[in-house]
């Protein structure tokens, strides 16, 4: 209701403002539901992480590169 009566909602804004502004929102109306919950972001499956990292050695061992991951949002 802020943001509307403020005209907030008619900038542009980067997502995370809409994660912080809108979705706080939707979260607080649905928290009561049971067997409801609210997930946000993006990550990468976990069979394509571990696609992308067979070859990996301990680093005990020899020396190695980070470990490496799918596609990750965007939050600026």
């Amino acid at each position: 209701l802020q943001e509307y009566e403020s005209n907030a909602l008619v900038s542009t804004h980067l997502e995370l403002w809409f994660l912080v502004h809108v979705w706080n929102l939707t979260d607080k109306i649905f928290n009561d539901i049971e067997g409801m919950e609210a997930v946000r972001g993006e990550s990468c499956s976990l069979s394509s992480s571990a696609r992308k990292n067979r070859e990996r050695t301990a680093a005990a061992v020899v020396d190695m590169k980070r470990k490496i991951f799918g596609r990750r949002g965007d939050l600026n």
